[in-house]
């Protein structure tokens, strides 16, 4: 239970950070920090993705049911999206962001 708060705390702040910045930004602090893309999107997928929330650039919270399915039909069916729901998009790729879903390097 501890763990998975100190993890939540961490995503929060990270997700307040990466909403803050441009979209390039959001992407060096990405790769800076560790973070890999757990897949990675071709350009018409980006290009989806990003007029999903148009008013958000980058950072996306997903809301709604239909959101839900259009990003597991981009990430394919090996990929099982899991909660909270929260990614983040740059041209790199999509980082998924939550307590069971951060993904930092293994050294």
């Amino acid at each position: 239970e501890y763990i998975k708060l100190k993890n939540l705390e961490q995503v929060d702040r990270i997700l307040n950070k990466l909403a803050r910045m441009e979209f390039k930004e959001a992407e060096i602090y990405c790769v800076s920090n560790g973070f890999i893309p757990t897949y990675i999107p071709t350009d018409v997928e980006l290009d989806l993705l990003t007029r999903m929330r148009p008013n958000a650039s980058h950072n996306i919270y997903l809301k709604d049911a239909e959101e839900k399915d259009a990003l597991f039909n981009l990430v394919q069916k090996d990929y099982i999206v899991k909660g909270p729901y929260n990614y983040h998009l740059t041209p790199l790729g999509i980082f998924f962001l939550g307590p069971d879903t951060l993904e930092e390097k293994s050294q």
